[in-house]
């Protein structure tokens, strides 16, 4: 069977600020391993990812 890569659309990421629960590098690693091609990251780090500048 052959299936596109999913989304998921929850993805929450300690990056900035509590790099000790997932960062970037962790997640999209671990979104490869799983099939997962695309990831939406929710803004409830600390400061919030919500600009352009943060990313």
């Amino acid at each position: 069977c052959l299936a596109p890569g999913l989304i998921d659309i929850r993805a929450h990421l300690g990056e900035p600020g509590e790099e000790q629960k997932e960062t970037l590098a962790t997640a999209t690693r671990a979104a490869t391993a799983g099939g997962v091609t695309s990831l939406l990251c929710l803004p409830d780090t600390n400061p919030c990812i919500d600009d352009m500048s943060v990313v």
